[in-house]
């Protein structure tokens, strides 16, 4: 029925769950409250002003987002 060492359906859905529960805890560290866009400068998210608006800055290395007030005005990150 199974090939040999896929496991059953219950160590499937277990896995499943458990990968779950660790995204969730894993997101809810990076962006505390639920909040999806987080300014790098400011720290404001959405949340707090539904009217911002994020992007991210193509000369900066890494991934840091901006609301619309930082995104021309911040330093560069090397």
């Amino acid at each position: 029925m199974f090939a040999k060492g896929k496991g059953s359906i219950n160590s499937r859905y277990k896995q499943v769950k458990r990968r779950k529960k660790y995204n969730k805890n894993v997101n809810m560290q990076i962006n505390p409250g639920g909040a999806i866009h987080r300014c790098a400068i400011c720290g404001r998210t959405e949340k707090d002003d539904p009217s911002l608006e994020f992007r991210y800055c193509s000369k900066c290395n890494g991934a840091y987002e901006y609301c619309n007030q930082h995104l021309f005005t911040h330093k560069h990150v090397e």
